[in-house]
């Protein structure tokens, strides 16, 4: 059960970027190599053996080498970057976790481990080991336009906060959910009859919290998401009998924005086993896990509904156009 969910550790999901999720940034990496030349009305990208290489046969280039990816995701940075401004503070935690990257991949492949990284980022589109900072800035902003957009959306997403227990199918089961009951009738909190009773090793130990989710979530048991989202703010389900896992109670820690600020950081406090008084210790942003876990949407929309508020104008490629909102999971009309 313990696959059910896991708890984020951010450091896992960066490596996890590094090797499989494509930002390109090819285009950045050349211009400039050759300042201020130009051809005809062109800015040139580089010269191969006297001969000039235009920004447009660049575009054109990359389209062919990369297909629609690299373009599309070239499109997409170019969306964050209007969006999103890059501040000391970014550039500080970008920094940080290329660090924290760094030392992951020392202790795992000693004195390689730079070319293991550089390898990597260029098989994103990068070139090579020294964006890893980089990397993670741009990483970080797709991040932050995505929450900017869930907080927007809230309730067309239904978003929610939740906790849950699970009893799972076996010898007594339903004794034990029995001694769940009791618990409840005893007037306990649900945290507290989650961590007594709840056979998710995964969750149980924070009081069954499971975190942000929204009508998009894609992988939570079918049965169990909706339960989830058929809940008012503070209640608690009935048993919900999942084929796979057994049986959940289910509760709805928050549904407005307002509450689901106050719960997550309640909920930061309590797992860094601090007090009211030590909340100016607390920055957490509410739809962290929604938006790195649960809705791999969310960055699409946010770029899309982006691009259109900063006017995008495809210059009439209906191609170019019908491929971007593909690759980001616009919906037909």
């Amino acid at each position: 059960m313990g696959n059910f969910i896991k708890k984020n550790i951010f450091l896992c999901i960066i490596i996890a970027l590094l090797a499989g999720i494509s930002i390109f940034y090819i285009y950045d990496t050349n211009t400039g190599k050759l300042p201020g030349k130009r051809s005809g009305t062109e800015d040139v990208v580089y010269e191969i053996n006297g001969e000039d290489i235009t920004a447009e046969q660049f575009y054109e280039q990359m389209y062919k080498n990369g297909g629609e990816q690299i373009v599309a995701e070239l499109f997409g940075r170019t969306v964050v970057d209007q969006a999103i401004e890059t501040t000391p503070d970014l550039e500080a935690w970008a920094q940080n976790q290329a660090a924290a990257v760094e030392q992951n991949y020392k202790y795992s492949y000693g004195a390689s481990y730079k070319d293991v990284i550089g390898q990597a980022l260029i098989e994103a589109g990068y070139s090579g080991y020294e964006d890893l900072q980089q990397y993670m800035l741009d990483y970080r902003k797709r991040i932050m336009l995505s929450e900017q957009y869930a907080e927007q959306h809230f309730d067309e997403l239904k978003i929610r906060s939740i906790s849950y227990l699970l009893i799972m199918e076996g010898e007594n089961t339903e004794d034990r959910k029995a001694a769940v009951d009791v618990a409840f009738a005893e007037g306990k909190s649900f945290a507290d009859v989650a961590k007594e009773f709840s056979e998710d090793t995964s969750t149980a130990y924070s009081g069954g919290v499971l975190g942000v989710i929204d009508a998009n979530t894609n992988n939570l048991d079918e049965a169990f998401l909706t339960a989830a989202l058929a809940l008012e703010e503070g209640m608690t389900s009935p048993w919900v009998h999942s084929e796979q896992f057994g049986w959940f109670r289910i509760r709805n820690d928050a549904s407005t924005p307002e509450t689901l600020e106050e719960t997550v950081i309640q909920q930061a406090l309590a797992e860094a086993g601090l007090t009211e008084e030590d909340r100016d210790l607390i920055s957490v942003n509410p739809y962290e896990t929604l938006v790195s876990q649960y809705d791999a949407s969310l960055t699409g929309k946010a770029i899309l509904a982006t691009a259109e508020a900063l006017g995008t104008d495809f210059g009439g490629d209906d191609e170019l156009k019908a491929m971007i909102l593909d690759y980001y999971g616009a919906e037909e009309e």
